[in-house]
């Protein structure tokens, strides 16, 4: 997938775990990364970690090559990188972002074959 999505793996990928709710990602440079993801207490779900960690693993490889190149806004980023979660792991898609235009063109068919034109293709239409 990544060739396809014109992304690249950090060569070192630190995971910082701290107390308190949400998760962040930086990369500091094509080789280096960070995911600063703040624990709590999830009774209602046990694989909010992995969900979590997935989830922002996807925003730092799409955030240069797609998601900067197509000036995609915020709402519509969550929901793109949920939509790339929900077909790989499963996770749930419960944003606050509850914007389902991405719908249309973040198909499991476009994360796998296209996904920059789609993004392409899909901010086009929502500029227009």
């Amino acid at each position: 997938l990544l060739p396809s999505w014109n992304a690249t793996m950090p060569e070192k990928l630190d995971i910082l775990c701290t107390f308190g709710r949400g998760a962040s990602y930086n990369r500091k440079d094509e080789q280096h990364a960070i995911i600063d993801f703040r624990m709590s207490r999830y009774p209602d779900d046990k694989n909010v970690v992995l969900n979590t960690l997935f989830h922002e693993f996807v925003h730092m490889l799409i955030e240069k090559p797609i998601i900067q190149k197509y000036k995609v806004p915020q709402d519509l980023k969550e929901r793109i990188v949920e939509l790339i979660c929900y077909e790989f792991i499963k996770a749930p898609v419960r944003s606050m972002f509850a914007d389902s235009f991405a719908n249309a063109y973040i198909t499991p068919e476009t994360i796998k074959k296209d996904l920059p034109g789609a993004v392409e293709k899909m901010m086009t239409d929502y500029m227009s």
